[in-house]
């Protein structure tokens, strides 16, 4: 353990973060899908939060709700404003029967998610090693604590520090307020 992080070798957990990855995807799906947009697609990321990925909150009609990978229980979780709660166990499920199970938690919350369920893609199987996991997410959060450490003594704009699921990476925008040469900026 070289500066507290612990070594994640690909070949150990290739098949887990492809897992992590897929079920980011689709939640960052659900979140697109309901989430007014934002500048810099911040509508599709994923925050750290204490236990794991979450969204923050998806307004829902007069609720909202939120989505979360808790890594420390290994299981998706839906909490919604009203006080409605589910949470669907990570491992020994397809990710097939994890979307469907999301799908059916956020229905029988009364959420109507826009999303097109029908596209996302959850045909891979789930390789899921809470084992893995553990040493993921204790170093994602230690990355996290130094990224926000970072951010604190940054001067200018800043965005959130925030996850992709498209790429599985953790990021912080930065802005230096300089205009790009030849570029419009009421452009988005």
């Amino acid at each position: 353990m070289a500066n507290g992080f612990t070594a994640m070798p690909l070949e150990a957990w290739k098949n887990t973060r492809d897992t992590l990855q897929s079920l980011t995807q689709i939640i960052g799906a659900v979140r697109q899908a309901d989430t007014p947009r934002q500048q810099h697609w911040s509508h599709i990321s994923l925050r750290v939060g204490a236990q794991g990925l979450v969204t923050p909150p998806i307004p829902a009609g007069d609720e909202a709700f939120e989505l979360r990978v808790n890594l420390t229980t290994h299981r998706v979780e839906v909490s919604v404003s009203n006080g409605g709660e589910a949470a669907l166990k990570i491992p020994g499920h397809s990710l097939a029967d994890l979307t469907e199970s999301l799908r059916k938690s956020l229905f029988n919350l009364g959420i109507r998610s826009q999303v097109d369920w029908s596209i996302l893609d959850a045909s891979g199987s789930t390789n899921y090693d809470p084992d893995q996991i553990d040493i993921f997410w204790d170093n994602l959060f230690r990355i996290h604590r130094v990224f926000t450490t970072f951010k604190g003594t940054l001067r200018g704009r800043t965005g959130p520090v925030q996850l992709w699921p498209h790429h599985f990476d953790l990021a912080l925008l930065w802005f230096s307020g300089r205009l790009i040469p030849g570029t419009n900026i009421e452009d988005e």
